[in-house]
């Protein structure tokens, strides 16, 4: 099986290949504009996921030698740190291209290329439900949200599952962006009483790709520490 991860080389994603990685018969491509180390069943490619026609290119000429894609991962994310005080036209920008276009016209491009049975796996954020002070963020989060709603009524007639995952604040680089005390301020209201590690959003997505998930098509995973009760 021929599993696409975006995002591969960030704080989950990486933990996604790692995770993923441990499969009989699967190739792992990770594609993240960080690039990285190919090894093993798992192929790292440097991209901007942003630039739409070379996203769509690599795609192409992977399912020409390799086959058809079986899986997509969405991972590839960017948390623009910005309230009202220091927000700009430039991080919603950046906000909305890197969280939501890039990841949508990804799965897209993808789906041209997926058998029945197929599945996309878009990671969002608890922030596109509870909001956010990083307007940009929570915005562009939110939007990937809907476009999965929208991609799973689009590709059902096709048997292929799309799934959202949301987690809440997990321990990774990205996150620690986030200033320490509203970060720590955060963690102390969660249930859980500590952040997600990456390792346990990476299970869980594993268990979404190996497992049956017809009945879960449109669905969002929320695995936030008790943050987002429903």
């Amino acid at each position: 099986m021929n599993i696409v991860v975006s995002g591969g080389q960030g704080g989950i994603g990486k933990a996604v290949v790692r995770e993923l990685s441990k499969g009989r018969r699967r190739r792992i491509f990770s594609l993240d504009i960080a690039g990285g180390r190919s090894k093993g069943n798992v192929e790292v490619r440097r991209i901007d996921l942003t630039n739409h026609e070379e996203t769509a290119a690599l795609i192409g000429n992977l399912c020409k030698k390799y086959g058809q894609i079986g899986v997509l991962i969405n991972c590839v994310g960017y948390y623009g740190v910005g309230d009202c005080r220091t927000f700009s036209a430039e991080e919603w920008r950046k906000n909305l291209s890197v969280n939501a276009e890039a990841p949508a016209l990804l799965a897209v491009e993808c789906s041209k290329h997926m058998p029945n049975g197929g599945k996309i796996i878009n990671v969002t954020s608890a922030a596109a439900y509870l909001g956010s002070r990083d307007i940009g963020y929570s915005a562009a989060k939110a939007a990937l949200a809907g476009a999965t709603k929208s991609l799973a009524l689009n590709l059902a007639c096709r048997g292929i599952d799309v799934l959202n995952v949301a987690p809440g604040i997990v321990d990774t680089q990205m996150s620690r962006r986030m200033p320490e005390k509203r970060r720590l301020n955060h963690v102390k209201k969660l249930l859980s009483g500590r952040s997600g590690k990456p390792k346990e959003i990476a299970s869980i997505i594993r268990y979404l790709v190996e497992a049956d998930t017809t009945y879960l098509r449109g669905s969002t995973i929320h695995i936030n520490g008790g943050e987002y009760l429903q």
